[in-house]
C-alpha cells in the first residue's frame, strides 16, 4: 500500500482505547487527531494525555478522518455507530475492535466498514508491548482492508486478514485461556487469604505451566491427579473444598477432573 498520511478518530475510554490512544500518539506523524468519549472529564483526560483534539459531543467530531476506530462494548456498537452516521460522511472508514461482533454491523450506515481485532487483554494500569500482539482484520473491500492491515503494521508485525467467523473462533478461544484461569486465578487468590497463604507462592509453577505449551502440545504437559486415576488424592482435595465452603471451586475442581479423567484413559 502507498504511504498515506493517517487520520485516526478513536471513539471509546475503555482499557483498549487507552492503549490504542498510547500507541497511535507516540507515532511520527500524529496519526491521532482526536478521541471522543461520554463523558466530557475523560475525554479532556484522554485528549490531554495523547496530544489531541477531544470531545464528548459527536457533533464536533473530525469530518475529514481516514478512519473511525470504534473502541466501545459490543453491545454499544450499533447505538455508536448510529449515532456517529449523523456526523460524517456514509462513504467513510468506520471499524470496530470487537473479536465476537461481525463487521457487518457497520454496514447499514457506512459503505465502508471492518475490525481491527487484537488477540490480548488490556488493562489500564499494566503496560504491554504493542508489536508482540496479533492483529486479525476484517474489511468491507480492499481498499479498507488494505488501510486497516497498514494501521495494525504500524502497531505490530504479525496482521492476518481474517472473516467473521474465523476472528468469532478465535475470540472464544482466547476467551477459555484468558478470563477463564484468571477467574480461578481469583478464587485461589481468596481461597489462600482466608487461610493466611502467599498467591505469589503459585507464581513459579504457573510460569512454568505456560512456558510448557511454548514447546509441546498442551495435552503432552497435562499432570496432576485426574490425569493418574488417583482417586484418593481428588477425594481429599474436593472434602477440603466442601468443609471450607468453596462451592465455586468444588464446582469447577470435580467438572475438570472429570473430563480430564475421561481423556486420559489408564493403560
Amino acid at each position: 500500500m502507498k504511504k498515506v498520511k493517517l487520520k485516526i478518530v478513536l471513539l471509546g475510554a475503555g482499557n483498549l482505547a487507552f492503549h490504542l490512544g498510547k500507541s497511535f500518539s507516540a507515532l511520527p506523524g500524529y496519526p491521532l487527531v482526536q478521541v471522543y468519549a461520554r463523558s466530557a472529564s475523560q475525554a479532556r483526560q484522554l485528549g490531554n494525555k495523547f496530544n489531541c483534539k477531544f470531545t464528548h459531543n459527536l457533533e464536533e467530531i473530525e469530518k475529514n478522518a481516514s478512519l473511525y476506530l470504534l473502541c466501545v462494548s459490543d453491545d454499544q456498537i450499533a447505538s455508536v455507530a448510529l449515532s456517529l452516521s449523523n456526523y460524517i460522511p456514509a462513504d467513510a472508514l468506520v471499524a470496530h475492535t470487537s473479536g465476537s461482533t461481525p463487521a457487518r454491523v457497520l454496514s447499514p450506515w457506512f459503505s465502508k466498514f471492518g475490525v481491527l481485532y487484537p488477540l490480548q487483554t488490556f488493562t489500564k494500569s499494566k503496560k504491554l508491548v504493542m508489536g508482540t500482539i496479533p492483529w486479525f482484520i476484517t474489511g468491507s473491500d480492499k481498499k479498507s482492508i488494505d488501510l486497516l492491515k497498514h494501521t495494525a503494521s504500524l502497531l505490530a508485525p504479525q496482521v492476518s486478514i481474517v472473516d467473521d467467523d474465523t476472528r468469532l473462533k478465535l475470540h472464544l478461544a482466547a476467551v477459555l485461556v484468558n478470563n477463564f484461569p484468571n477467574f480461578i486465578y481469583d478464587l485461589v487468590y481468596q481461597f489462600l487469604k482466608e487461610n493466611q497463604l502467599d498467591f505469589s507462592l503459585l507464581l513459579p509453577l504457573m510460569e512454568e505451566t505456560l512456558s510448557k505449551v511454548k514447546t509441546m502440545v498442551p495435552s503432552a504437559a497435562q499432570t496432576g491427579p485426574a490425569k493418574r486415576h488417583d482417586e484418593r488424592v481428588i477425594d481429599l482435595h474436593l472434602d477440603l473444598l466442601k468443609k471450607t465452603n468453596q462451592a465455586e471451586m468444588y464446582q469447577i475442581y470435580k467438572l475438570l477432573s472429570s473430563l480430564i479423567w475421561k481423556k486420559f484413559q489408564v493403560k
